[in-house]
């Protein structure tokens, strides 16, 4: 299979997906698309407002459909949302479709972004109406068999400057891109 023209971010809210894929996407000369932010436009709304007007189904929905439209173009660095890989379809279309990326973070860490954070309470709607604590320990336990079965590439980012990240992802990239050259 070649080596797909486009990367894809995973990972929980505030691992920093949005933060280093323009840095990605710089070292790159792609084009950085953060879907939260092209879905925000598309609703002409928060997310928070949407799904709260709309249901986390629908919204499902929505975000899988962005991801099938981005698996079409190239040249591209993408900042998923944190759940996109709860859909089956959206995980085979991450392994298949792009070079995929998870951004893991610990849960305390996590938290301290999530609270340090304004874009949590305003862009973020909560998943389980849970503290920010026991939401996030409960939805990782359950996304990250999902996160590591969608990566090709597994980065801990708790120490590394966001170039640091970046150069570890492209230097993985390549050498996948050289591998698939040599095998053709």
């Amino acid at each position: 299979m070649a080596v797909p023209q486009r990367l894809a971010l995973i990972g929980f809210r505030a691992s920093g997906k949005s933060t280093l894929g323009p840095v990605l996407a710089g070292f790159l000369d792609w084009v950085f698309v953060d879907m939260d932010e092209e879905l925000t436009r598309s609703f002409g709304d928060s997310i928070a407002a949407w799904v709260e007007r709309f249901g986390w189904e629908r919204f499902r929905h929505e975000e899988a459909q962005l991801l099938e439209r981005l698996s079409r173009q190239t040249h591209i660095v993408v900042a998923t949302g944190g759940g996109v890989v709860e859909s089956e379809i959206n995980r085979k279309r991450l392994q298949k479709d792009f070079f995929t990326v998870w951004l893991r973070c610990r849960l305390e860490t996590l938290c301290h972004r999530l609270a340090m954070d304004d874009k949590t309470t305003a862009q973020r709607p909560s998943l389980t109406g849970r503290s920010v604590v026991q939401e996030t320990a409960e939805v990782l336990q359950q996304r990250n068999p999902w996160y590591a079965a969608s990566a090709h590439l597994v980065l801990d980012v708790e120490t590394l400057r966001l170039e640091d990240l970046a150069r570890k992802i492209l230097q993985s990239y390549e050498v996948s891109a050289d591998f698939d050259r040599t095998v053709s």
